[in-house]
């Protein structure tokens, strides 16, 4: 079977890039299931098993490349906190000072004021460059009882077993905790009426296309120089 040429790749590439583009605009329109669609494409471009190849192997870029980790500033500011409530003797390692979602804030914009909200560019400055590594197998949903999703297991959920590519019937333990058990949901009533119940998850998806778009997008010329 004939070896795919350079500029086939790189063609592949410039169209992952326009698919993430466009279903994180989609996304940011209100339409949040979007998520799992850059689920599917995040995946394209990183992820490798024993029989397929994400596009950046391909590309011989993966293990060279540097990924932003947009909750870097989550991270700092959460230890000036905790370094605070043990001066004052309180103990921050119960649930209470847990950043539950590192890649999140608070949606800034009315009528949803409680709301999770992908970071996007708000952090930017403040944010690390990591090893592929380092950036995929790094927590970004954290709970108090050491039950974790990475990049990597959050993104591969909603590709292999929640929609994004394949509908599986049955959901990992912690991932159907935070989903249908609704574990770490915001909530907003208004007059006794709910009218937002929302996780995680999707939001925390949005913000890594948000990251690997970046990413690929500071470094495409090299890319395209390999």
């Amino acid at each position: 079977m004939p070896k795919r040429a350079r500029e086939d790749l790189l063609e592949a590439l410039e169209e992952q890039i326009d698919f993430l583009r466009r279903s994180s605009a989609i996304f940011d329109t209100g339409y949040k299931s979007e998520a799992k669609r850059l689920a599917n494409h995040v995946m394209i471009l990183l992820h490798d098993s024993k029989k397929s190849f994400s596009l950046l192997s391909q590309l011989g870029v993966k293990n060279q490349f540097k990924f932003i980790d947009t909750g870097a500033l989550s991270d700092s500011v959460l230890e000036l906190i905790r370094a605070d409530l043990k001066a004052r003797g309180i103990d921050p390692n119960t649930k209470m000072y847990h950043q539950s979602a590192r890649l999140l804030c608070l949606a800034k914009n009315h009528p949803k004021p409680t709301l999770y909200e992908p970071l996007y560019d708000s952090s930017l400055k403040d944010s690390k460059w990591l090893s592929f590594n380092e950036w995929w197998h790094q927590d970004v949903i954290l709970d108090h009882d050491d039950r974790n999703l990475s990049r990597n297991k959050l993104t591969a959920y909603l590709r292999d077993k929640d929609g994004g590519a394949h509908i599986d019937p049955k959901l990992g333990g912690n991932y159907h905790r935070l989903t249908r058990g609704k574990a770490q949901n915001m909530k907003l009533s208004v007059g006794g009426k709910l009218l937002f119940d929302e996780g995680p998850i999707l939001p925390t998806m949005r913000q890594i296309a948000f990251e690997l778009l970046h990413s690929i997008t500071q470094q495409l010329e090299s890319i395209k120089r390999v």
